[in-house]
Order: structure tokens, then sequence, then C-alpha cells
């Protein structure tokens, strides 16, 4: 995609209703006369009472499908098929690109052309799911003083922009330099796009890196880590959900499952895998028949793919207590369709890292390859 032509050749005459926004706060942002990139801007009426069309007269709003790498207009006349293959939830806490014939022309709080809005409450940025290519964000609170790679997370950055829209013109984001002051001329709900390699989450980092021990016991989890290809609960859209988590086993108190006999080798069942293991490898299987309980509290059985890497052996001896291993085990779960309520595939199992448990769903059309059919 080329940055620099996105959306100044569009045609813009329309008049229509753009995403719902729920949860909404007060902020104030600037617009320029032509293309803005705003933060959960999705309607002009979210514009306070004193931005009327003689201030500020937005023509267009767009939104980015990440999914899909596509834009959807979202004001006027918006563009449902496409909003609803992602769900307007999600675009909510996006920026988006809005068009306007005018700008204020004076100073608010600081700031030239800045107008009130109200807006959708950000979540923090290390819950909003990432697309491989492009995605569009927005400086929020909590990223001051940070660099692209300070909030990189689990992502592959490969670059990064931000839109100048008093020159309309977009600048490159150095990755390790400083990109958010949020002063004056760096406000709050200004947009950025970042292109990233493949899904994943950011994550804002809190220091040196650093991090207490887990606490004793018998079974230690640290580490949990979970991604979902569809952003969530996305019923049209066949999503896949991985696990991370380091768990720490106990020979003592998992004498069923767990036998260390030496300082590089055990003997393991767990996680659909019953046999040896050698400290640095990984073992790919399935754990079959895994019970889940839906909304309904029916049990719900799958074959789940998991992947168990060795990271540590803790051997003092066989006639010694304290004796455990240390894995990273992996949990992959796919949405599906099911006829287990009767009909022909009208069911969805869903999973999404945000429930932690499957959700059956309806789907009104049936459904068809691990999603609703549209």
């Amino acid at each position: 995609m080329n940055l620099k032509i996105i959306l100044p050749m569009i045609l813009i005459l329309l008049v229509g209703i753009g995403l719902v926004i729920a949860s909404q706060i007060e902020g104030d942002v600037p617009i320029y006369k032509g293309w803005n990139l705003i933060y959960s801007f999705a309607n002009p009426s979210q514009l306070d009472d004193w931005v009327t069309n003689d201030k500020v007269d937005i023509k267009a709003i767009y939104a980015f499908i990440p999914t899909t790498q596509e834009y959807a207009r979202v004001y006027p006349n918006p563009e449902d098929d496409k909003i609803d293959s992602i769900g307007d939830g999600y675009l909510a806490k996006t920026s988006m690109w809005v068009y306007s014939d005018k700008e204020t022309g004076r100073d608010f709080n600081g700031r030239m052309n800045a107008v009130e809005y109200n807006l959708e409450e950000p979540l923090p940025i290390s819950e909003h799911q990432l697309y491989a290519g492009w995605n569009f964000l927005a400086t929020i609170p909590g990223l001051e003083g940070k660099s692209i790679n300070n909030i990189k997370g689990s992502c592959d950055i490969i670059k990064a922009y931000a839109w100048d829209a008093k020159n309309q013109e977009w600048k490159t984001l150095n990755l390790d330099e400083v990109a958010f002051y949020l002063g004056p001329l760096d406000p709050l709900w200004v947009g950025f796009v970042i292109k990233v390699s493949d899904n994943c989450k950011l994550e804002t980092s809190t220091g040196d890196g650093t991090s207490p021990p887990g606490l004793p016991g018998d079974s230690q989890e640290e580490s949990l880590s979970c991604t979902d290809s569809d952003g969530g609960l996305n019923y049209n859209v066949k999503g896949e959900v991985i696990y991370k988590q380091i768990l720490t086993l106990d020979e003592s108190s998992y004498s069923n499952i767990l036998e260390v006999t030496s300082e590089t080798k055990a003997n393991l069942d767990f996680g659909g895998y019953d046999g040896l293991v050698e400290l640095g490898k990984t073992y790919n299987s399935v754990d079959k028949d895994q019970t889940y309980t839906d909304d309904n509290q029916e049990n719900i059985l799958r074959d789940v793919p998991t992947t168990i890497k060795i990271k540590n052996i803790n051997y003092l001896g066989s006639d010694n207590g304290g004796n455990s291993i240390e894995i990273e085990y992996t949990t992959t779960n796919k949405d599906e369709c099911t006829s287990k309520y009767g009909g022909d595939s009208e069911g969805l199992i869903e999973t999404s890292c945000t429930r932690h448990i499957d959700e059956f769903y309806r789907c009104p059309d049936g459904c068809s390859n691990g999603a609703c059919i549209q």
C-alpha cells in the first residue's frame, strides 16, 4: 500500500450515520482543513455543540479494516458489510480518516484548530489486537515518553508513520526515538499507523524488563499470553486462539504425570503427550476430548493441538524432593461449526482470549467453515 496516496483522491459528497460509540469520554483534538487521522471519531454528532458547520464541516469519515487491509466508509452512507466483517466495537478503538472542509482557526487549550468531541474510552494498548499488515492506532494515555519499540510487545514492527494534518503528509516515525510527547504539538487522540509482520499485540514497557519470581506452589504459572486472529468474539470470521504459558511442575505434587530422571531427561504425561522428554526439545501433540463448557452449561468435547517445550529441568536426585521441570505450554483452539444443538451446522463454537472459554452462538443463517454465513 502506498501510504502517500491513500485517501486524498477520494471524492466526498455524502450524508449518513456512522458507527455506534459507547463508553464515551470527552477529549479535544486538532481538526485541520483536509484529511485528519483521529481516534474513535465516527460521526460529526460526536463534536461538542459549539463546533457548528461554520467552524468545522465534516464531509466524510473512513475506517481501516486490518483483517482485509481495506477502507470502509463510516460516514455518510456507512459500508455496513465491510464494518460488520470486524465489528464496530473494534473500529471504535482505532483512528479514522476524517475529512473537513473547514478549520476553526482558533486556539483551544493551547492547541490550534482543536475542538472538543466525545470518544470511545480506550482500552490499554496491550488489549488491542493487531493484524498482519497496516494497523491504525492513536496516541492514548500511557504512551507519553515512549518510542514505538517501547510498546512493541510481541509484534515485529516493520515501519510506522504519523499523519501531519497541518501539512497533509506522512511523517516517518523512528522506531527507537520517543514518538509520543503528548504536548501541545503532539496531542492525545491523534492517529498513527504501524505495519507488523504477523498478528500480535502491543505492550508498554515498564522499566528494565525484570520481574520478581513467581510465588512457590505446586504449579507456578507465569507469562500467560494469548492471541486471537479474529480479534475477539467475531462470529463472522473464522479465528484461531493461541494460549502460551510458562508452567513449573513439581514432581512431588504431580507424581502421576511427572518423573524427573536426570538433569536432562524426564517422563511426562501432560497436554496429550505421554513419554520421554529432553531438555531444550519441543514436542507436538493433541490433547483429545478436552471438555469445555459453553454459556448454556453444556459440555463440548474438542481435540486441542498442543506444543510442549522443555525449558528447564531441576534434578536434585531420586531420593531428594524438589525435582521439577519448567515447560512452555501452548494450546491452539479454532472456531468451528457444530450441529450439537440440532440443525445442519447451525451453531458456531467461538473462542476468544477475553472469555477463556468456548461460547456457543446460534448463527441466524447457518455456519460454514468456522464462521456464521452472512
